[in-house]
């Protein structure tokens, strides 16, 4: 029995032993790993501010920016709290976006603190999900990733990929900056474009070109520029053969004319242009009944207007197929309220075919 006892305290003191040499060696590895989190976070998180505010069209401090970060730098040490898992919920973690948007971007009005909430969570996650693409792609021995304590941990990944990481977000923020304002502004420009001719209607999607100057020579008309595939339903299938020809001239045209309804010649004109790389040309241009653009809330209708006929796509994604002449739009001071459009026909629209009239709904 006694025997017994002292192999227990043996036990014991071995045991005691043991989590004493882990403790030292644990808070060791603390120690060396507290500084390279604290660090890696903090650049990181800083590149992810930065990426949001070139997003967002912010223009902040480098200091603020820094402050953001080294908040966000912080929070990854709940990762040594296991004991509060409170800290590593998701209340705590929106909250500590919150603040970090706060401090890096600090003023702002509510609505753009919450759209650079936005822009911040989407930053990281494409800039978090390019770098781990990469890495589990490129590298033969990518390491591991663990969940701990609500928190994303990588063992066995070398440090060069921050590198990659910070060239992602310097991509992402140029990149994506160039592709934001380039879709805002073609979403801010784009209207929906009316055409009636005869009481035939034909609804298509138009983007307003501010250099678009097109004008007919003969009528003093501004000129849009649309595609003759959209306008099909519009055109005599006389017209629009000789269109489809290859081979089509403003010879093509003059013998083609006598053919065509004698309505459609009178509407018909050949409208010459000048673009870059070519000297000079000629667009088979017709006179609608009227034309509506719905700008917003606004709708202006007009019949100054002629329609020049090209055979070839005008947007390569296909977002629209005519170009508004900027006039069109310029020339709409006068409100014309109860203006509608039904059946092909302008209703209560006055002189329809020599006035702009323009409408709020």
């Amino acid at each position: 029995m006694k025997k017994g006892r002292q192999e227990q305290r043996e036990g014991e003191r071995k045991a005691l032993r043991w989590l004493k040499d882990s403790m030292q060696e644990s808070e060791l590895v603390v120690e060396v790993y507290l500084d390279v989190l604290l660090l890696v976070n903090f650049i990181m998180d800083y590149f992810i501010l930065w990426g949001t505010a070139k997003i967002a069209g912010l223009q902040r401090s480098r200091a603020q920016l820094m402050l953001g970060a080294f908040c966000g730098a912080l929070y990854s040490l709940v990762v040594f709290f296991p004991q509060w898992p409170v800290l590593s919920s998701f209340l705590a973690k929106v909250a500590c976006s919150l603040v970090m948007v706060w401090l890096a971007f600090r003023p702002l009005t509510l609505v753009r603190y919450l759209r650079t909430l936005a822009y911040l969570y989407g930053f990281s996650m494409a800039m978090g999900g390019a770098v781990l693409a990469a890495v589990f792609l490129l590298d033969a021995q990518p390491g591991s990733i663990q969940s701990w304590n609500g928190l994303l941990l990588f063992w066995g990944m070398d440090l060069s990929w921050l590198l990659v990481g910070l060239v992602v977000a310097f991509f992402l923020a140029y990149g994506g900056v160039n592709c934001l304002r380039k879709n805002w502004r073609q979403q801010k420009l784009l209207s929906e474009l009316s055409i009636s001719v005869e009481n035939r209607l034909v609804v298509i999607p138009a983007l307003l070109d501010t250099g678009n100057g097109l004008i007919d020579p003969v009528s003093q008309k501004p000129v849009i520029i649309a595609e003759a595939a959209a306008l099909k339903d519009l055109l005599p299938e006389l017209l629009w053969r000789a269109l489809g020809e290859p081979s089509f001239s403003e010879h093509s045209l003059y013998s083609a004319l006598p053919s065509l309804p004698e309505e459609w010649q009178s509407r018909l004109s050949l409208i010459p242009y000048h673009s870059v790389g070519k000297a000079g040309g000629w667009l088979v241009g017709f006179k609608p009944d009227f034309v509506q653009v719905r700008d917003g809330s606004r709708r202006v209708t007009t019949g100054t207007v002629m329609i020049g006929l090209v055979n070839r796509a005008l947007s390569r994604e296909g977002h629209y197929v005519a170009l508004l002449h900027p006039q069109i739009l310029e020339d709409s001071a006068e409100i014309l309220k109860d203006s509608t459009v039904e059946g092909g026909e302008l209703k209560n629209a006055g002189r329809k075919n020599k006035d702009v009239r323009t409408m709020e709904s």
